[in-house]
């Protein structure tokens, strides 16, 4: 398994497990706060990819997608809020 492809093809998957409300939390979300998805999204990560990892590794990375995800979802965030302003 390619794990970078497989990481950014689970974002629309990932997605899907926040409301409106809690997106919009989530994305708002400080980076060093990060850690309060660890049992949601980060169980969810660790359950459908991280399977074959080492135990021990499964935490950090389903960290760093966690990381990737809300790095990928500001940055959506900021595209629409801008395209929105041009309107």
């Amino acid at each position: 398994m390619d794990l970078p492809d497989q990481i950014e093809k689970s974002f629309p998957e990932m997605e899907k497990l926040f409301v409106e409300k809690s997106r919009r939390a989530f994305i708002n979300c400080p980076e060093e706060d990060l850690c309060l998805y660890h049992l949601g999204p980060g169980s969810w990560i660790r359950n459908q990819y991280l399977q074959t990892t080492p135990p021990d590794e499964q935490d950090r990375v389903s960290s760093l997608v966690i990381r990737r995800f809300h790095a990928c979802m500001r940055l959506q965030h900021a595209s629409i809020q801008k395209d929105g302003d041009r309107s």
